[in-house]
């Protein structure tokens, strides 16, 4: 045991003299690695674009090979601890909302990844007012809850004050 417990110090002693030996230049990621970072970075700041009716059109195109019905598998790191939206708070569970809620908007996103706001039960992106503190939304026609009932502003109305209440 005394030696082990000697090659073990050994061990210590000589990884502390190598940490003090190595230097910290304030950043970890320079050179090529830094302006990567800072390309992606930059490319994360890109505004985020807003379509208008025609891009929120619908129905999707049609899948080749995709039937009604069945099921949805998500795979995530724990259970979902609501799947109410107004009780939603954590990007998993929100991802997850997102295959089953509805909303005024949506994301549509191109093949490099770009993301475009669309209206989902909304017309378009929106108008904005007033410095953008003000939205205006006209939904589409003949839009139902799973009930059945054409959705109204009313509905939007209350769906964004429980939200906040």
């Amino acid at each position: 045991t005394r030696t082990a417990r000697a090659i073990a110090v050994a061990i210590v002693a000589g990884s502390l003299a190598l940490t003090g030996c190595s230097s910290d230049n304030g950043g970890g990621n320079k050179g090529k690695d830094e302006s990567k970072s800072q390309k992606d970075a930059a490319e994360q700041q890109d505004p985020v674009a807003y379509g208008d009716a025609a891009a929120s059109s619908g129905p999707a195109k049609e899948v080749t090979g995709a039937k009604s019905g069945g099921f949805i598998n998500v795979y995530m790191q724990s259970d979902l601890t609501h799947m109410d939206p107004g009780q939603i708070y954590v990007s998993d569970a929100g991802q997850f909302s997102n295959l089953i809620h509805r909303g005024l908007t949506n994301f549509q996103e191109d093949k490099d990844g770009n993301l475009t706001v669309v209206g989902d039960i909304a017309t378009d992106s929106g108008q904005s007012s007033e410095g953008g503190k003000v939205w205006t939304y006209k939904l589409k026609d003949c839009i139902k809850d799973e009930a059945g009932n054409e959705i109204t502003s009313a509905d939007v109305r209350h769906t964004i004050e429980r939200l906040y209440s």
